[in-house]
């Protein structure tokens, strides 16, 4: 979420991004839910994720609304 939000009104800038999600606590204030929220709130939609058998991750796939 910090690198998310370092990016400041750069990320208007930004046509993809592609989040690594964990499913275990791993990083301390880490939150699946406000991530996503604060990049739909900045026009990006998800367009696939790539759950990893065996692993408690998954990547997501996230597009900029203005290249569509």
């Amino acid at each position: 979420m910090n690198v998310i939000k370092s990016l400041g009104s750069n990320i208007k800038k930004v046509k993809y991004i592609l989040l690594e999600l964990k499913f275990i606590h791993f990083y301390k204030n880490y939150s699946q839910k406000k991530i996503e929220e604060y990049l739909l709130k900045n026009k990006f939609i998800l367009i696939k994720n790539f759950k990893h058998p065996m692993m408690h991750y998954q990547d997501s796939l996230y597009i900029n609304k203005k290249i569509l």
